[in-house]
This record gives C-alpha cells, structure tokens and sequence, in this order.
C-alpha cells in the first residue's frame, strides 16, 4: 500500500489474536490497520470468518490489544453473496448477527483455543 505505513507485521498462527498483519499508521500510538487473510477453497462465508470477527471483539474489549482504525478481509477467492450483504450497510446486519451468535457459536470457541493454548503451554513448560 505504498509509504501509507511505517511498519507492517506479520503475526498470524496460534496467538495471533485475530491479527494476520497488523501495518502500522503509527507505531507508538498503536495506530493500525488489521488485515484478516483467508485462503479458502471457495469464497469466504459468515461461518468461515465469524470467529475471527469474535476474536477481533473480544481481544480489543478485554484491552488485550487496541482496535484498529481499519478492518481488510483478504481473500483470493471473494467473500459470498450472503456474508457481502451482511457486510453492506457499514456492517449493521453483520453486528446484529454476531450479537445473536455471540452466546452460541463465537465465544465459547474463543474461550476454547485460549484453554487450548494455556494446556499447551502448561506441558511445554
């Protein structure tokens, strides 16, 4: 994206938080965009992808990283008809969607590979 940023880092795998790359606007302010990367077989779908919008929610009210000041999906394949519609309208469906899964389908998965992780750690250690 040109000289738009002063950094850009990669940061993507188990941990990541939910931040594939994080190019930073300004790095001692913690300004950012984040850009999610999927390389799926087909085009991106609400469930492929919802998890990762969880992880962007929880992490950033529970303080443990900043919000971005943009959010890119990078997908070679596109995104769905459906997950585009419920991306149009600045994300008003997509919110209201997420907040009814919340409790279902999102964060008890997040809670899951975070136990996941902390057993790993706990036998390497």
């Amino acid at each position: 994206r040109g000289n738009q940023y002063t950094l850009a880092k990669k940061s993507g795998g188990a941990g990541d938080k939910g931040r594939d790359v994080c190019a930073y606007i300004d790095l001692s302010e913690d300004k950012y965009d984040l850009y999610q990367c999927k390389h799926y077989k087909n085009a991106l779908t609400y469930s492929d992808i919802n998890i990762e919008f969880g992880k962007l929610i929880y992490y950033s009210f529970s303080k443990a990283i900043s919000v971005p000041l943009k959010y890119y999906l990078v997908a070679p394949l596109g995104v769905s008809p459906s997950l585009l519609d419920l991306i149009k309208d600045k994300g008003k469906l997509l919110k209201a969607k997420l907040k009814n899964d919340w409790a279902t389908k999102i964060h008890n998965r997040i809670i899951e590979k975070i136990n996941t992780s902390y057993r790993r750690f706990i036998r390497v250690f």
